[in-house]
């Protein structure tokens, strides 16, 4: 299956050869791992199927990162009528957050194998690689991915429909969810990782200040141009910035959800509880605007986050940028 993977990397065009090496460094890797994590006690395999990890054991990405990941997972095991469940435990359990909606995706007791005999990994970090999904026969498989893959597996699937039969809030989520009212609004999301010096991410290094000041009324112009575009809409801004938001969220037509986001995938460990959930009510509030906008200059990272927020309900996306 291996060999299978590899040929068909490199049948392809010039294009997918930085793919093909990255598939091959990952199969190296997955056995090195294997031998790393799983011993060799002898137990009963009481799962065979795919389970979705974000353990800590990689670099996973940002919340959205992870969810395209679980997403095309599940959407494998759809396809192929096989079990599916998710490990989710760094930096936080998942069902702190999320419970299942229409598909159980939790761990029973005694179903997560570190047996060698009884587990695999598959590495799919990096780049979206359906073609490596495999059906498992006797072992269950331990999948790091966070690329998604849907519609290059299934071109008629729906990453929304498919997050939905998998999740709905918490109950702490649900409480969070159902104290805002914002009448209806439009999203505008503004990402600008640690320009302002206030957002610690990746080792991003801040604007000097006047750059910052600049940038700054950039996008507060930007968010004035929006509320004349869509006078009857209230305007709901993200932002990884305090102080950009700040500087609009005195604007009668803006709407802020309160409290810091931070990177999912920070390693910093006195993060507190309240800092995740953000990222959780800014997604699903951002998915029930009428229209999404991601807005920036081309020195801002172009989110995808907003993207799949907008997935979640059909709603429109659109990337403005601003100059």
């Amino acid at each position: 299956m291996y060999i299978d993977s590899i040929e068909f990397c490199i049948m392809n065009n010039n294009s997918k050869l930085k793919i093909c090496i990255k598939t091959i460094s990952h199969i190296i890797n997955e056995k090195k791992y294997r031998r790393k994590w799983f011993d060799n006690k002898e137990e009963e395999t009481k799962f065979i199927g795919l389970i979705s990890c974000v353990d800590g054991r990689m670099q996973h990405g940002g919340m959205c990162d992870r969810f395209k990941g679980i997403v095309s997972t599940y959407c494998f095991c759809k396809m192929h009528s096989l079990p599916f469940r998710i490990n989710y435990t760094c930096p936080f359990d998942l069902e702190d957050y999320l419970a299942p909606n229409f598909y159980d995706w939790r761990l029973k007791e005694g179903e997560y194998s570190t047996s060698y005999q009884n587990a695999e990994v598959l590495r799919l970090t990096g780049e979206p690689d359906p073609w490596r999904y495999r059906v498992p026969k006797t072992t269950q498989i331990h999948v790091y991915a966070n690329r998604d893959s849907v519609k290059l597996q299934d071109p008629e699937a729906d990453w929304g429909s498919l997050f939905k039969e998998l999740f709905r809030p918490a109950p702490v989520l649900k409480k969070e969810l159902d104290s805002l009212d914002f009448g209806n609004y439009i999203a505008l999301v503004f990402r600008f990782q640690n320009k302002l010096g206030d957002f610690k991410e990746y080792g991003c290094l801040p604007f000097p200040e006047e750059e910052r000041q600049a940038l700054i009324k950039k996008c507060v112009d930007a968010v004035k141009d929006m509320h004349v575009r869509f006078p009857d809409f209230n305007l709901l801004v993200t932002s990884d910035s305090t102080l950009f938001l700040k500087e609009v969220r005195s604007f009668n037509y803006v709407k802020i959800i309160s409290g810091d986001r931070v990177h999912i995938d920070s390693k910093s460990e006195n993060i507190q509880n309240d800092a995740f959930i953000k990222s959780f009510v800014d997604f699903y509030m951002i998915s029930e605007a009428e229209r999404v906008y991601c807005i920036g200059t081309k020195d801002m990272y172009p989110s995808e986050f907003p993207m799949y927020a907008a997935k979640l309900n059909n709603r429109h996306f659109e990337r403005i940028l601003i100059s």
